[in-house]
């Protein structure tokens, strides 16, 4: 076997990462061959056109990693965003990925259950984070409640309550913060209305 491919197989045996470009895969000595060649040897598997997934153990966010490296600028959201951060129990049975509203839909692997929605500004670029640990972009938490207050009568007013319960019982809540989220979002109104029955 050539060195560069044993070279990574040990290299990901011992790694935390999960998803991979062609790019990233070639700057590691790996030609279009290898690449083939790992992929029918079941080391890596094409996810889309340019990314890779390394194994089938790709840790406790694996299809919320994949799901975001499939959608270009996308954004975990609502419920995905909000059991990201522990915020609601139930793992929910689709993954929500937020992209600008004038973007083209992209392909969706079939195997993963991705609901795109449609954010125009600022709902988009509001809260945006990169989380190291989730290896994509997650809005943060304050964000994520106020996507769950404006959204809840399409995903349950039970959901929002939850989010917004578990949120207020955290040390690291940022309750100025979440209170300027939701003026800028539309949502001041209804949020404080929750705050005063809930503080």
């Amino acid at each position: 076997m050539k060195k560069s491919i044993q070279n990574f197989i040990a290299e990901v045996a011992n790694s935390d990462v999960s998803i991979i470009t062609t790019a990233e895969l070639k700057a590691k000595n790996l030609n279009a061959y290898d690449i083939d060649k790992l992929v029918k040897e079941g080391h890596i598997k094409r996810i889309k056109r340019g990314i890779y997934k390394i194994s089938d153990e790709s840790g406790d966010y694996g299809k919320l990693q994949e799901s975001a490296f499939c959608v270009p600028n996308g954004v975990i959201c609502l419920t995905s965003a909000q059991y990201y951060h522990g915020l609601i129990k139930r793992e929910p049975n689709q993954i929500a990925i937020a992209i600008p509203h004038k973007a083209k839909k992209p392909m969706l692997p079939k195997y993963l259950n991705i609901k795109l929605y449609y954010f125009t500004e600022p709902r988009y670029s509001l809260g945006r984070t990169l989380f190291y640990d989730l290896g994509t972009e997650c809005y943060d938490m304050e964000k994520s409640i106020c996507d769950a207050i404006y959204y809840r009568k399409k995903l349950g007013t039970e959901i929002a309550k939850e989010a917004l319960i578990t949120y207020l019982q955290r040390k690291d809540k940022d309750i100025d913060k979440l209170i300027e989220y939701g003026e800028n979002l539309r949502v001041g109104k209804i949020l404080k209305n929750y705050l005063e029955v809930l503080l």
